[in-house]
């Protein structure tokens, strides 16, 4: 019989990988288990006993040919590959006092996790721009419209911002 199931729905930014992870473990805590993503912002979770389940999420544009060796990679190190959405990987496995509980042991690796991220989104605030900004300024541009384009790239920026913060972080340890 398969265990009854919840679906839950929370926002996460890109930069914000951290409180993702650390509110999956808080859930795992109460008995909800991750089991799939429905969507990116929809979490599919197994009701089970409570335990103290460490996330780790990645972002990598894996290829297909390696996403075995990818997740034969973290199983080797105890982590469960979990689900994928949108280049994020989810992993996970019981906390151990004992133990760091991270996919990354350096901070360079980390860098490069957010790099990545950095580089894709970089290109949504271009593209955009190239393509929204002339719409901004013509003669008979329509009002609301306009201030829809401004606030999205017044948030890439912010995100843009963000993802280069945490990177500059990580660059001081």
């Amino acid at each position: 019989m398969d265990k009854p199931t919840v679906r839950k729905f929370k926002l996460f930014w890109m930069w914000q990988d951290c409180e993702e992870e650390a509110w999956l473990r808080q859930m795992a805590q109460q008995g909800y288990h991750l089991s799939k993503l429905v969507f990116s912002t929809i979490y599919e979770f197994s009701l089970g006993e409570p335990s103290d389940v460490v996330y780790r999420l990645d972002y990598t544009d894996v290829g297909r040919k390696d996403l075995d060796e990818y997740k034969q990679l973290f199983a080797s190190s105890g982590w469960e590959f979990v689900d994928a959405a949108m280049g994020w990987y989810y992993f996970r496995k019981l906390a151990d006092p004992e133990s760091i509980n991270d996919i990354y042991t350096d901070a360079e690796s980390k860098i490069q996790k957010y790099s990545r991220m950095l580089s894709v989104i970089i290109i949504f605030p271009i593209v955009l721009g190239g393509v929204t900004l002339p719409q901004v300024f013509k003669e008979h541009s329509i009002p609301l419209l306009n201030v829809l384009i401004i606030s999205m790239m017044i948030f890439w920026i912010y995100a843009i911002g963000s993802l280069a913060n945490r990177i500059r972080q990580l660059k001081r340890l």
